[in-house]
C-alpha cells in the first residue's frame, strides 16, 4: 500500500494549502504539472475520506473478503484525486493531451515506468509545510 510520510508542522498558508499549488516534474523528454491542495492537518476532506476507505477495507476483511494490494492503492489515489486534486497539465497520450479524470489519475500514477516515480516525487511535495509557507518566509528559509 502507498503510505505517507509524518506530516511537516511547519507553519504553513492555509489560503495556499487550500487553493493549492503547482508542482513540476520531468516526464519524458517534456514536464508535467499538478496543481494540488496540501495533503496535512488543514485538509480535513482527505483526512475524512482517507478514515471512511480504511473502515471500508477493514469492514471487507472482517468478512473474509481480502482487498488486493492494487485495489488499496486505486482506492488511496482516488482520495486523493478526490479531495486534493485541481489541475493537471502535459500529459500526452497518442499525441493529445490526456484529460484529468479520477480514471485516468489513477492509471496514470498506478503505472511502474513513469507514473509511481512522478507520484512519490508528488507525495513528498504536496505533504510537506514547506512547500506552502508564505511567499515571504519561503524566501527567507531558502536563505535569501
Amino acid at each position: 500500500m502507498i503510505e505517507l510520510d509524518g506530516f511537516d508542522s511547519l507553519k504553513y498558508d492555509d489560503n495556499l494549502a487550500e487553493q493549492g499549488k503547482v508542482f513540476t516534474y520531468p516526464f519524458g523528454d517534456k514536464e508535467i504539472t499538478i496543481t494540488a491542495r496540501m495533503i496535512g492537518p488543514s485538509n480535513t476532506r482527505f483526512h475524512e475520506k482517507r478514515s471512511k476507505s480504511a473502515e471500508r477495507e477493514a469492514n471487507a476483511e472482517r468478512m473474509a473478503l481480502p482487498i488486493s494490494k492494487e485495489a488499496k492503492d486505486a482506492t488511496f489515489l482516488g482520495d486523493i484525486y478526490d479531495t486534493c486534486i485541481l489541475a493537471w497539465s502535459g500529459f500526452i497520450v497518442g499525441g493529445k493531451e490526456l484529460k484529468l479524470t479520477r480514471e485516468n489519475w489513477i492509471g496514470v500514477m498506478s503505472e511502474p515506468k513513469g507514473g509511481r516515480k512522478i507520484l512519490q516525487n508528488f507525495l513528498d511535495e504536496v505533504t510537506d509545510a514547506s512547500q506552502f509557507l508564505p511567499v515571504e518566509k519561503e524566501k527567507s528559509a531558502a536563505g535569501n
